[in-house]
């Protein structure tokens, strides 16, 4: 007997709106006779309501256990960005699902939520903690020391090559994947505050030295930068190779940064 008919069955005074109340009237069961609950366990009214019990059980043994996996991870949304990032690696931006995300992390699908709005958000949350520990590693290797224009091309070529040799990066840039992030970086606020973070205090600098292009808009010069690189990371194949990647780019990148009389 479903747990909904074993309360019915000992309530001191049946509820006339009852399901199992309403389906024991329709099959002239006699309400002493007890075979009324098996007559009901047949009625579809009892039947979806003790399937719609179930439902709500289960749903919460989910929740308290999901729950109590995520008091286990320290960091949920580290974690959930960590497996993404390894999701994307496997199967590619594009593939993966937000379920193949939650499996990675352990947690129950609906939990990523409670973090992340939509799988767009996760992808914006990735490329930010990339483009982040990118900007670590340029700000160790070139300080804010000796002419601008070095460390700007110093910059472009780390980060094209440093890109492009890591394994766990291709996902980011390569075939489809590209057009995914080039959205992240374009549409997502905290990620265009980040890629402020290297390059306009950077031009902020060569401006300093006078350096700079007299009236150049920081912003357009940084997104000009960004694109620079990723268009690079994007079509390797049309990419110069390695050894004229820094020529090519002092020869047609600096000029449109840089006052013609600094670049001797």
């Amino acid at each position: 007997m479903t747990n909904a008919l074993k309360s019915c069955a000992t309530a001191d005074e049946p509820d006339m709106h009852a399901p199992w109340y309403i389906c024991r009237n329709m099959y002239n069961v006699p309400s002493s006779n007890r075979d009324w609950q098996a007559s009901t366990e047949r009625c579809p009214v009892v039947t979806a309501h003790a399937s719609q019990a179930e439902e709500k059980r289960q749903t919460a043994t989910l929740s308290e256990t999901t729950h109590s996996a995520t008091k286990l991870i320290p960091d949920p949304p580290a974690a959930i960005i960590a497996a993404a990032a390894r999701c994307f690696a496997r199967w590619g931006i594009q593939r993966t699902r937000v379920e193949d995300i939650a499996v990675e992390v352990g947690i129950a699908r609906p939990h990523i939520y409670r973090y992340f709005a939509s799988k767009d958000a996760i992808v914006h949350a990735v490329v930010l903690r990339e483009i982040r520990h990118h900007h670590r590693r340029l700000a160790e290797r070139f300080p804010h020391n000796g002419p601008a224009a070095d460390l700007i091309i110093g910059s472009l070529v780390s980060g094209i090559r440093d890109t492009a040799n890591d394994p766990d990066l291709p996902f980011l840039v390569g075939g489809d994947a590209a057009n995914v992030t080039a959205r992240s970086l374009t549409s997502s606020p905290e990620v265009l505050s980040e890629l402020r973070t290297h390059w306009v205090p950077l031009l902020e600098y060569a401006r300093g030295r006078g350096e700079l292009r007299e009236g150049l808009n920081l912003d357009k010069a940084a997104r000009f930068l960004v694109h620079i690189q990723l268009s690079y990371l994007a079509l390797p194949e049309m990419a110069p190779p390695p050894t004229e990647l820094e020529d090519d780019l002092r020869l047609f990148i600096l000029p449109a940064l840089i006052e013609a009389n600094e670049k001797e």
